[in-house]
């Protein structure tokens, strides 16, 4: 049996970086709002999480995001990639502690940025059902229909185990519903 994580979110300096990421992808939105009402997000839901657009690819120094430096094999500095795509950022206790970014083509189709804290998203309420899903943009989808009938949890990946705030929240459920994905990965996760 496997512990849950306990919290380690990255430091200050990575949330204040994050934050400004994350207001001035909130202002480019209107690029990703093709792709969110297709997927039936609506503009409550997605202002609520703080979604937002980076129009192109930025990178940047990994000491400037509070991160001890890391170097290539060829010597040179690894940075932060802060690619083109929709910003998904996780907050935690008011501040950022982890930024996914769905890129609109190429692979991987997600990046998270390093520093980020791994957990899943969560979506509490006082109903004593919780649904488990694979990403955080169904979790969003979810929560907006049904949220005041479930708690939702979006590991963000198969892989993902709960850290202690999910571990503590799915022990309290009557029942629990796993909605990994319809795929090789969710299959074989969601037992």
């Amino acid at each position: 049996r496997r512990e849950p994580r306990k919290a380690a979110f990255p430091p200050a300096a990575w949330s204040e970086k994050a934050e400004r990421f994350v207001k001035g992808a909130r202002k480019n939105l209107s690029s990703a709002m093709p792709f969110l009402s297709a997927r039936g997000i609506k503009q409550k839901t997605i202002q609520r999480a703080c979604l937002g657009w980076n129009p192109v690819d930025v990178y940047e120094q990994r000491p400037s995001w509070g991160l001890p430096e890391e170097h290539r094999n060829n010597g040179r500095p690894r940075q932060i990639w802060l690619p083109a795509g929709l910003v998904i950022p996780l907050i935690r206790d008011g501040r950022v502690v982890r930024l996914r970014i769905r890129r609109p083509e190429g692979d991987p189709r997600y990046v998270v940025v390093p520093g980020s804290f791994m957990a899943p998203m969560l979506w509490i309420t006082e109903v004593r059902l919780a649904v488990v899903v694979e990403s955080e943009l169904d979790g969003l989808l979810l929560y907006q229909e049904a949220g005041d009938m479930m708690n939702v949890v979006a590991l963000g990946s198969a892989q993902t185990r709960p850290d202690e705030a999910a571990a503590e929240l799915l022990k309290e459920m009557d029942f629990l519903i796993i909605a990994l994905d319809f795929d090789e990965a969710g299959g074989k996760e969601a037992w």
